[in-house]
């Protein structure tokens, strides 16, 4: 918490067990960044999408494979 400067600041990158969706299996965090670009251009055609726009490498199960992705969230708050 220290590096964020405050609780609130944080939790926009930072969530807890119980309310990440890593701790259930249905996101990952990927890199290096040519990984994050192409699962940005390919990853709806298996569901993953990228949620938060403040986290170029997290991915999660948002939509059916071949879907459309919903729109992102600034951040996890």
């Amino acid at each position: 918490m220290l590096e964020y400067g405050s609780l609130e600041e944080a939790r926009r990158f930072v969530s807890t067990p119980e309310a990440s969706n890593h701790v259930t299996g249905r996101a990952i965090d990927i890199g290096p960044t040519d990984a994050d670009s192409w699962l940005s251009q390919h990853g709806a055609d298996y569901g993953l999408c990228q949620t938060y726009a403040n986290e170029m490498w997290h991915f999660e199960l948002s939509t059916e494979p071949g879907g459309e992705c919903p729109v992102m969230l600034p951040d996890a708050s």
